[in-house]
């Protein structure tokens, strides 16, 4: 048996038992159609990895490797198993994975909640800067060009929301041409928002928070 009761760490998965964590874990607003994932892991675009204890799935998470970056969709852990450490081990797995598999990837990349957005409630905004603290202690950090950026809202005819952009840095730092062309990237593909949006989010990525 592994380290907190875990018995499997960060295996690639099948199957839907990880989606009572992402339901779980992340509202309505964060969750694209479940066909849609579905799909990208049956065509291998995204990857599915989880760690269980002896009787049940505790952590999840889903990435999206593009040509020189990774982007992290979801890390998602059991409400009962949090704070143990879980989510830690899970992510540090990813990482190696990730420089293990994908050599000519800069990096691991990130979208988290504003942590300075006005008006959240004083509770919400005590669990955005916990998710911030958590990925900075285990080695992420802002990207220096900018690090605003838009989350879709997968509500129907909401507005995107306000997020920040962190990365785990694997080789060499980008250059802002290197950076614009990965979000317009993730926006496109990853976030699927049209092509005229896009235009016009990533006009407004230079500005740093």
């Amino acid at each position: 048996m592994l380290k907190n009761g875990l018995v499997s760490i960060c295996q690639p998965a099948t199957g839907l038992g990880w989606t009572r964590l992402w339901k779980e874990c992340f509202p309505p607003e964060e969750r694209p159609p479940l066909e849609m994932l579905l799909s990208d892991f049956a065509s291998g675009k995204r990857l599915l990895h989880t760690s269980s204890s002896s009787d049940r799935l505790v952590c999840f998470s889903v990435i999206y490797p593009f040509s020189q970056f990774i982007w992290l969709d979801y890390l998602g852990v059991d409400k009962d198993y949090r704070s143990q450490g879980i989510g830690m081990q899970h992510l540090s797995q990813i990482l190696l994975m990730c420089k293990t598999q994908y050599h000519a990837s800069k990096g691991l990349f990130l979208a988290i909640d504003s942590t300075v957005q006005d008006g959240i409630d004083s509770a919400i905004a005590v669990i955005r800067k916990r998710r911030l603290s958590f990925y900075m202690k285990a080695g992420a950090k802002y990207v220096q060009q900018g690090n605003r950026i838009f989350i879709p809202n997968c509500v129907t005819q909401k507005a995107p929301m306000p997020g920040e952009l962190l990365w785990f840095e694997f080789s060499s730092p980008v250059d802002s041409n290197e950076l614009r062309s990965f979000v317009s990237a993730v926006y496109l593909h990853n976030f699927q928002f049209k092509q005229d949006e896009v235009d016009s989010m990533i006009l407004q990525f230079q500005v740093k928070v």
